[in-house]
């Protein structure tokens, strides 16, 4: 392009290209071992930050780690075409915008304010977290334990969904969830995620009158 605007990234490219001639069988096909829902945070990439090469890693990324309708999707597309998929793990991230647009539409609205007016649909995707955060104390104050509700929210919607289940139990898939530390650059409150779903009682039958 005439402007310049992404010289820096095309000469990236280059550099990349010329490193990584080792990387050119990834051509033939994809089979990660690993799924990874995260948040589209340019501070949290995958594959830098579990130091792993391209292939091994496949990346769901939306703001605020939601799945959604679409983000599922493409978890069912990786679960149902990947031989070797061992894990599903997903990461939020301390520092999100998106959970503390959240966490303070929560606040606002718990304190008789007026929320702040968000565009459409970035104010669906607030909304949509602040139905995953659980109204309390703890989560109106605590950021990281606002984003570990969003995040645990999100395994339950895999499991939810009962054909995605059904595939994750089939292949024996482990579903995780933690958080990564912007600050440290470390993954903390990692937690296999147990999925118990819940029976609805059936309403007991009248007894006919005698």
């Amino acid at each position: 392009m005439g402007d310049g605007k992404l010289d820096r990234l095309l000469i990236g490219n280059e550099e990349y290209a010329s490193r990584h001639s080792d990387l050119s069988y990834l051509a033939e096909g994809q089979d990660p071992k690993y799924i990874v829902v995260i948040c589209s945070d340019s501070r949290c990439d995958p594959e830098t930050i579990f130091n792993q090469k391209p292939g091994v890693i496949f990346s769901v990324r939306t703001a605020g780690g939601l799945l959604g309708e679409k983000g599922l999707a493409t978890v069912q597309f990786g679960i149902e075409s990947f031989n070797n998929l061992e894990s599903i793990f997903i990461m939020g991230h301390t520092r999100c915008g998106a959970v503390t647009a959240a966490q303070t539409k929560l606040r606002d609205i718990t304190s008789g304010r007026k929320p702040k007016a968000l565009i459409n649909p970035l104010g669906k995707i607030v909304d949509e977290i602040c139905a995953n955060i659980s109204i309390n104390d703890q989560n109106l104050n605590d950021l990281d334990h606002a984003i570990m509700d969003n995040a645990i929210m999100q395994c339950k919607i895999l499991f939810e969904n009962s054909d995605t289940r059904r595939v994750i139990e089939r292949k024996k898939i482990s579903v995780s969830y933690g958080i990564y530390d912007i600050a440290t650059l470390r993954v903390r409150n990692l937690s296999e995620f147990h999925f118990q779903k819940v029976e609805s009682k059936k309403p007991e039958k009248e007894k006919s009158k005698s």
